[in-house]
């Protein structure tokens, strides 16, 4: 069995979806040993994307339905 090392610079989120697609694309192969190695200045990682769910939904139960207030402007 051969041994393949993967090193991904920078854990952000294209490092992040590089690192899923490249253990996806090997998880087919069953002839090789994947080693992936990921390189960040940061030791932890932060979705930015996410940060706001808490401050949006905290208020509101599961299943509320916004509506817009301000009229389409055609």
């Amino acid at each position: 069995m051969q041994e393949v090392t993967c090193i991904v610079v920078g854990g952000g989120y294209a490092g992040i979806n590089a690192i899923k697609a490249i253990r996806k694309a090997f998880a087919e192969v069953n002839s090789y040993t994947l080693l992936l190695i990921l390189i960040d200045k940061q030791p932890h990682h932060l979705r930015k994307v996410l940060l706001f769910k808490p401050a949006a939904c905290m208020n509101y139960k599961r299943g509320t339905e916004f509506i817009m207030l301000l009229p389409q402007i055609n």
